[in-house]
């Protein structure tokens, strides 16, 4: 059971009530229902919160959580005096739920919440079934701690370390909370000395370092404020479901929660949460976050507009041994001239039929394969493709010169268009992916901002782009549209490869005409790629055979180098033939 001294104790406790002896006589009439009920834990948390008030020093001697030498062999005498001394106060505080309110299970959460985050973009009003003290509540106040990977508040006082098995979720998205509400039958108050003495008594007394996060959280607790409402959970979660609430994303989780309700309960939570579902919009999300016992994928999420449901991970059930699951696995390339126009004028369409159903005259919600194909050869199309399906769009180009908006004539702009992303897919941060690599082009072409635009009643775009630093700069009326249309530009931050100078750069990854390996900063990539894209006369054209060839004399893995030229812009193909682009510009 992971604790030595409890182990030892139970085995003990297990022997003197058979021989219906003082612990028999404490139990009573509960022990016909003690696994269901969890009455062990009931029964030593009774006992350890009368060695943590200091009314039992002999046995706090011997439990770790006291600074005692966790002896069980020792304690036993000392444990059975506490229950000849204060068998009726024990009697009544085993009748009190159990309440373990485990802080790791915030770890095996935090990937949800922040999928959610990120999906839409929105504010996120937290709702937690059986939320015992409410310290879950304010996950977004821990520190979460994996191999060269960290999340939360540096200062937290609570660090969960060596929760992830495999896998990171989401490191650089942020996560904004406005409103952390949970209900409970028998709520603890974490910041009074009572409530804190409670939540501690529920831990195994050596189990320490469970008992050190406890105590941490107790002091965000007294800092971040949640409400936990003492309430059935079905009542409550109808209410809070009942009420309006826009511009935020509701997400309802819970842990370790369905097994203590009765079907009937179950049954009605669920179809309550299915039928939020159905009134959610995408200014009013629903999510539904739980870690439960379940095979396979037991971290779930799902999101409504949509009601999708996806598998994020696999952990144990105090939220440790986290196998993160979940990943796009999108890979974004430049256009090949194998590639459907047919398949991105359907996927246009879709992306955009939320502004037909508006009434609005969008062009990418009814444009032909002509006017797609029109658009692309004005400047350099990417795709995001998955399973070698195509889920993602976008094309980077000059405007004209004598563009009817004042913003898209100045010569340091170029245009972002086509952006597109399959609603199957959207709300998974492709979309932020294709707009990062958008700007990245936009660089490349030596452009200083990067504008758009769209329908000024598209009010989710408009926010959209808005969260990832476009700020309003025109309005217009486009001819024969029957809406006006905002244009967003974004200041192009330069990435510079010379912060560090590029003879050191490739003297540190090239060795005699030979690439160690590709690195992983986009600013050293760049400046290796522009190496090994000089060996490629830029007047010729290549067959594959020939550039595997060059490619490995640089590096084995040639087809990886291949790729990479081409996603990034150094080298283009059509019809089985290789070519070197012409002058790429500084980063």
């Amino acid at each position: 059971m992971g604790s030595p001294l409890y182990g030892a104790l139970l085995e003990r406790c297990a022997g003197d009530a058979r021989q219906d002896g003082i612990v028999a006589g404490i139990l009573g009439a509960d022990a016909g229902n003690a696994v269901e009920s969890a009455l062990a834990l009931r029964f030593m948390a009774a006992v350890h919160r009368v060695a943590l008030s200091g009314d039992a020093p002999a046995l706090a001697a011997h439990y770790p959580s006291c600074g005692g030498d966790g002896n069980a062999d020792a304690a036993w005498q000392a444990f059975l005096d506490v229950l000849h001394a204060r068998a009726e106060q024990l009697q009544a505080s085993i009748k009190e739920p159990l309440q373990t309110n485990e802080v790791n299970r915030a770890a095996a959460l935090l990937g949800g919440f922040l999928l959610v985050q990120a999906q839409t973009r929105l504010p996120l009003r937290l709702l937690e079934i059986g939320a015992s003290a409410g310290l879950n509540l304010r996950w977004d106040h821990f520190r979460y701690l994996a191999d060269r990977w960290s999340w939360g508040p540096t200062d937290s006082p609570v660090r969960l370390s060596g929760n992830f098995k495999h896998g990171l979720p989401f490191p650089d998205e942020r996560a904004v909370v406005a409103a952390r509400l949970g209900c409970d039958q028998a709520p603890i108050d974490p910041t009074t000395d009572d409530g804190r003495l409670r939540l501690l008594s529920f831990v195994w007394a050596d189990q320490l370092k469970r008992i050190a996060q406890l105590e941490a959280a107790c002091k965000v607790a007294r800092r971040v404020p949640a409400h936990v409402e003492r309430a059935d959970a079905v009542p409550w979660l109808e209410s809070m479901l009942n009420l309006p609430q826009e511009s935020v994303a509701t997400v309802v989780f819970h842990t370790i929660v369905m097994q203590y309700l009765t079907p009937t309960q179950r049954e009605r939570l669920a179809a309550l949460i299915e039928q939020a579902g159905t009134r959610a919009t995408s200014d009013a999300p629903l999510a539904h976050l739980s870690l439960e016992p379940r095979s396979g994928a037991n971290v779930v999420l799902k999101l409504w507009p949509g009601g999708k449901e996806t598998g994020l991970a696999q952990a144990t059930l105090h939220g440790l041994e986290i196998d993160w699951l979940f990943s796009p696995s999108v890979r974004i390339r430049p256009l090949e001239p194998a590639d459907s126009i047919t398949a991105l004028t359907e996927l246009l369409h879709r992306s955009y039929k939320p502004l037909a159903d508006l009434g609005l005259n969008f062009t990418a919600t009814y444009q032909d394969d002509a006017t797609t194909l029109a658009r692309i050869e004005r400047g350099q199309c990417f795709v995001a493709e998955r399973n070698q399906e195509i889920i993602g769009t976008f094309t980077v180009y000059r405007p004209a010169a004598d563009h009817q908006s004042n913003w898209y004539r100045r010569g340091d702009v170029a245009c972002l268009g086509q952006l597109a992303v399959d609603p199957a897919y959207q709300r998974l941060g492709i979309g932020s992916d294709l707009l990062r690599r958008a700007e990245e082009a936009a660089r490349r072409i030596g452009a200083a901002e990067l504008a758009l635009d769209t329908a000024k009643p598209a009010k989710s775009l408009i926010r959209y782009y808005a969260s990832r630093g476009y700020r309003v700069v025109e309005e217009a009326q486009w001819p024969g549209k029957t809406y006006v249309s905002v244009i967003f530009s974004k200041r192009l931050q330069r990435r510079r490869a010379h912060l560090t100078p590029q003879s050191d750069i490739l003297s540190r990854f090239v060795k005699n005409g030979r690439l160690s390996t590709l690195p992983v900063s986009l600013d050293k990539r760049l400046v290796v790629l522009r190496w090994v894209a000089e060996q490629f006369d830029d007047s010729e054209r290549f067959p594959e055979r020939s550039v595997n060839a060059t490619l490995a004399r640089v590096h084995p893995d040639y087809a990886l180098l291949r790729r990479a030229l081409i996603d990034h812009g150094f080298m283009a193909r059509a019809d089985g033939l290789y070519w070197r682009i012409k002058g790429p510009p500084e980063e």
